[in-house]
């Protein structure tokens, strides 16, 4: 069985429950033998008279006891619900996924832009702005690149 907190996880779901049973909710027939064991099924199955079908008439209906039988009604109804809230919560998650990745990108920008002049100490963010004060490189600022490498690459991976 797929993993059902991925997407296609919860398509195949989907697919098995639309495989052979109807969007009606599922629900307990009756007891067939009167001897506890219940018969489950859609509701469709249920005639309007009153009468269920039985086994033979809904290939979906089995025999099952009580305790069974009332958590795998209540788990197929629930199902559909609950891979709609799951799909929901995935682009929720989506959604403040590309979120943080715009915040780290602009921190990246405000790390690299922090990285000092290895002469006069300027902000690299400053350095179109002001010349070096350091007259050995003709007023050029230095930057160490492995500096200005690593300080995106932490805001990038999230890093403090």
């Amino acid at each position: 069985m797929s993993d059902p907190t991925t997407p296609e996880g919860r398509a195949e779901l989907r697919r098995l429950l639309g495989s052979g049973f109807t969007d009606q909710p599922w629900a307990i027939w009756h007891d067939l033998d009167h001897q506890g064991f219940k018969t489950i099924g859609d509701e469709a199955g249920v005639l309007s008279d009153g009468k269920p079908f039985t086994e033979e008439c809904n290939p979906f209906a089995h025999v099952y006891t009580d305790d069974l039988a009332d958590l795998i009604v209540a788990a197929v109804t629930a199902l559909p619900a609950l891979l709609d809230a799951l799909d929901q919560a995935d682009a929720e998650l989506a959604g403040y996924r590309a979120e943080e990745q715009r915040v780290r990108a602009w921190n990246a920008l405000v790390n690299e832009g922090n990285v000092r002049c290895t002469d006069c100490g300027l902000r690299y963010a400053e350095r179109e702005e002001y010349s070096c004060g350091d007259e050995r490189h003709q007023g050029v600022h230095y930057y160490d690149p492995e500096e200005l490498v690593e300080a995106r690459r932490r805001a990038l991976e999230g890093e403090p």
